[in-house]
């Protein structure tokens, strides 16, 4: 037993071999054992020849570095040393080189006995050691279950602590203990931001937003314009476009295998081939063609579908590292705790009309697929983001993350159709594409699985790709069938005149239109306008024949048309009659409404023309009408056919001379006048109250003088010589005609320039009493002729002049008493200048009466022009009674004497006032 105890007393130290002591070697076995110590020095532990006891140890054997003994009761027990070396094992610790230190990778657990009495005892002492004072060194945390509050290296404890709690403390005093006495006494205190603790984002994960991309579409209106040409996809192949020549027949083969496939998958049916079954009454393949889908994802977005998944918060925390974020738990050790996102999607194909919704059992083709990020530290990474959370104190470490994923990629991008195809050229790829069942999923921190989230489905697209490119079919694509075009013809081409009627009257002497009325029938055909194609509808060739009018006699007259059109669209005939219409070649057959026309048909149309005048027309330039025939073919090149010109005028309707060129338009009746005799203005819209140039002017009143019209029914309309040689003519007019000189080529019509002297004369009666018996003497009397270039009655030196004089009734020669001359006033001589006095009669330029008159000057006080009325023209005449210039209640009226010598630029009107 004292050999077992000698063998406890120096058997291997578990701490390493640091001790000199410390057994590092052992030799033999069988007798003796030698132990090497780690200082070098040796011993012998004989062992017991017999067992005279159970633990008496009798034999040791040993092997590397592992000695085993045997007892007296022959069990056995062994004991590992050290190798001695660096490397050698010493118990758990391998040597650190050939140095005294130990090292160990394995975990220990220490079981001790608790000491009755601190090694360091009646004494509350410091430490003085240094820097090297540390004989456990740990490279990790330790975790214990408590440990002394140790040795000071200044003050001992209870030192200077008399009578605080702190006095209590001493070296055996346990660290735990002393920390809980402090969190009690800070956390009454410990109130408001600068002592709160670390919290988490409370936002939760509420959804995901899903953004879709290669979803772009057009319309099938947009993607398919027919095989007759871009700007002819209205237009249908009429009857009979087999055997047209502008069809080049060679280009049909791929019409055929596209129609052939897609009534096979039910996009099209046998009827859309038309009622014959070889698509006439059709444009193969236009933008209203079968049943195709009217929506129709554009071919360069085939291979982008894809979508990006977004995480969107729920919450209204005020804790957060991004205000967008939503709490992902707490840190890992102050570290960033890994979050994964999985994307789960699924896409089916369906190449049917009657699946217009395929899923993962009805379809074509299925696919389906994930893909899974995970982000490991604060940042972002394949649009996951997390974050770290910073307390408010930056005392207190951090203690919670929060995250968000945004627009993560899904895992399929691209369609695919049956046996996974992508070529996006094929009449093979169209079907219907959907992306559904998606889903987005988060695991973190100890989740074992994921939580998901579903993603909204995309839009269900319906595909074909573009029909117009070499890989539609298996002959090529879809191209335009027509070679080019026929030249419409026009035929037939009749006007003929189906009534007339005119009234005419006249104005001095010349006569004027007051109302007429013609009708024409205007008639055509022409051919080529279905050839091989109708209702095409570009420039205008839905009108395959139109008749047409110049706008000659609209300004003077109101003319009704009709019809003007013959109409075929791409539903058929739309005009059908007696009056236009589609025939058969034979003109045997007439086509009916919505009726296909063939190839050979023509167009018919009858249009009736109505004129009737109704306004003024003072040109001397005779109009004239022309009709006109446009036929179209089925491209909208026209062809046009005119009509010789119809005159407004023509002088063997009216039971004219023919040499008497055009005819004044005048609408009123003959005796019209928009002016009274009361009414003190003149515009020459009739002549009701001119005066003819006789001796019975002189006597100066409406009354006694001679007159043009004597009754509404006086027309002189047969041009004759109503008007003297010096008299002027009369144009009419609605509102304002003109006085003229006859013969005026600019001007006058119908008459002749009668006399060659030179001088014209016109004369107009007024009653300046428009009151009755209040009218008293007036002071001035006024005449304004519109023109600031009047010259003195006297002035004969002038080319092209106008003068004016007025007589009064109290200037006859009865007033005037005896047998003096009746004295007119010249409304010009307003200077004293020199008059002519007295006239003997038909003296030129200045008397064309048979007796003598006598022309007086206006020069009394008062007289002149009115400043600032019209252009100077408006001439103030004084009324003198010593004169005998007297105008009142019995002596009211007045005659106005107008010259022209030569051919000045007309009068508009007169006007004559009284104040």
């Amino acid at each position: 037993m004292g050999k077992t105890r000698f063998l406890d007393n120096v058997g291997v130290n578990a701490f390493g071999n640091t001790m000199p002591e410390a057994i590092i070697t052992a030799s033999g076995g069988a007798g003796d054992i030698t132990f090497t110590r780690a200082n070098g020095t040796t011993f012998i532990l004989p062992l017991a020849a017999s067992a005279s006891s159970a633990d008496a140890l009798i034999t040791a054997s040993v092997v590397d570095n592992v000695i085993t003994f045997t007892k007296g009761d022959l069990t056995t027990f062994s004991v590992a040393v050290a190798t001695g070396s660096s490397g050698e094992l010493e118990g758990v610790f391998t040597r650190v080189g050939s140095s005294s230190l130990f090292q160990s990778t394995s975990s220990l657990i220490i079981s001790g006995s608790t000491l009755s009495t601190s090694p360091l005892v009646g004494v509350n002492p410091t430490s003085s050691q240094g820097a090297n004072k540390y004989a456990l060194v740990v490279s990790e945390s330790v975790w214990n279950y408590n440990h002394n509050v140790g040795v000071p290296t200044t003050s001992p404890w209870k030192q200077d602590l008399d009578g605080t709690f702190f006095d209590r403390f001493d070296h055996n005093t346990d660290v735990s203990e002393i920390l809980r006495y402090m969190v009690g006494v800070l956390s009454g205190s410990a109130i408001g931001p600068d002592f709160a603790d670390a919290a988490p984002n409370t936002n939760t994960w509420d959804n995901v937003t899903t953004n879709y991309t290669g979803q772009s579409t057009t319309s099938k209106l947009n993607l398919f314009e027919g095989v007759l040409g871009l700007n002819f996809e209205n237009g249908r192949l009429s009857i009979n476009y087999t055997s047209s020549t502008y069809i080049d027949f060679s280009k049909t083969a791929s019409i055929r295998e596209a129609q052939n496939y897609y009534i096979s998958k039910g996009f099209l049916s046998n009827s859309d081939r038309g009622t014959y079954g070889n698509d006439t009454g059709t444009n193969p393949f236009n933008g209203n063609y079968g049943n195709i889908p009217l929506t129709i994802l554009q071919s360069n977005n085939f291979s982008n579908l894809t979508f990006t998944s977004t995480a969107n918060k729920t919450g209204n925390s005020t804790i957060f590292s991004n205000s967008n974020y939503f709490g992902m738990g707490e840190l890992l050790s102050g570290n960033a705790y890994p979050y994964s996102v999985k994307i789960i999607s699924s896409q089916s194909y369906s190449d049917n009309a009657s699946n217009p919704t395929p899923n993962e059992i009805n379809n074509n083709y299925f696919t389906a697929s994930s893909v899974e990020y995970t982000i490991s530290d604060f940042g972002s990474s394949n649009g996951l983001f997390l974050g770290k959370i910073t307390p408010p104190n930056n005392q207190i470490p951090a203690a919670y993350q929060d995250g968000r994923f945004i627009n993560v990629v899904s895992p399929i991008i691209g369609r695919f159709y049956t046996n996974k195809s992508t070529n996006s050229n094929s009449i093979s790829s169209s079907g219907y594409y959907r992306m559904f069942g998606t889903k987005s999923g988060i695991k973190s921190g100890s989740m074992s699985n994921f939580e998901f989230k579903n993603n909204s489905n995309s839009n269900t697209l319906f595909y074909t790709p573009n029909p117009y490119q070499s890989g539609f079919t298996s002959v090529g694509a879809l191209e335009d069938i027509t070679n080019s075009q026929p030249n419409a013809i026009i035929s037939n081409v009749k006007l003929t005149r189906t009534a007339f009627s005119a009234t005419s009257r006249s104005l001095s002497g010349a006569p004027y239109l007051q109302n007429l009325n013609y009708q024409y029938n205007f008639s055509s055909e022409v051919a080529n306008n279905f050839d091989p194609v109708y209702g095409a509808d570009f420039q205008g060739s839905n009108i395959t024949l139109a008749h047409s009018k110049t706008n000659n006699w609209d300004s003077v007259g109101n003319p009704t048309f009709t019809p003007t059109i013959c109409l075929v669209t791409n539903e058929g005939v739309q005009t059908t009659g007696v009056l236009g219409g589609v025939l058969s070649q034979d003109k045997s057959t007439q086509r009916s409404k919505d009726s296909i026309p063939h190839i050979t048909d023509i167009s018919y149309l009858s249009s009736s023309y109505d004129f009737s005048l109704n306004v003024v027309y003072n040109s001397n330039t005779n109009r004239t009408l022309s009709f006109t025939s446009t036929g179209k073919n089925f491209r909208g090149t026209s062809v046009t056919s005119s009509t010789i010109n119809e005159e407004l005028y023509n002088a063997s309707l009216y039971g004219q001379d023919p040499s008497s060129g055009s005819m004044q338009i005048y609408t009123n009746a003959q005796g019209y006048d928009s002016s009274t005799l009361t009414g003190f203005n003149e515009y020459f819209t009739g002549e009701n109250f001119r005066i003819k140039i006789t001796d019975a002017l002189l006597n100066s009143t409406y009354a006694a003088g001679d007159k043009f019209i004597t009754n509404s029914f006086q027309t002189n309309d047969e041009g004759d010589n109503v008007i003297g040689a010096n008299d002027l003519q009369v144009i009419p007019g609605i509102s304002q005609g003109k006085l003229v000189k006859p013969g005026d080529p600019t001007n006058g019509y119908w008459l002749p320039a009668f006399n060659s002297l030179g001088y014209s004369y016109y004369a107009r009666a007024f009653d300046m009493n428009n009151v009755g018996n209040t009218f008293g003497q007036q002071s001035t009397l006024k005449i304004d002729l519109g023109d600031s270039g009047i010259v003195h009655w006297g002035d004969l030196s002038g080319t092209n002049t106008i003068s004016a004089i007025v007589i009064m009734q109290s200037l006859t020669a009865a007033s005037l008493g005896g047998g003096n001359s009746a004295r007119f006033i010249d409304v010009k001589n307003t200077t004293f200048q020199p008059s002519p006095g007295s006239l003997v009669a038909n003296t030129t330029g200045l008397n064309p009466f048979g007796v003598e008159i006598d022309v007086r000057s206006n020069n009394g006080s008062g007289n002149g022009v009115e400043n600032g009325i019209g252009s100077n023209t408006r001439f103030i005449i004084p009324l003198l009674s010593p004169r005998n210039q007297i105008i009142d209640k019995n002596n009211s009226q007045i005659i106005l004497l107008v010259r022209y010598k030569g051919n000045p630029t007309p009068l508009t009107r007169i006007n004559a006032f009284t104040n």
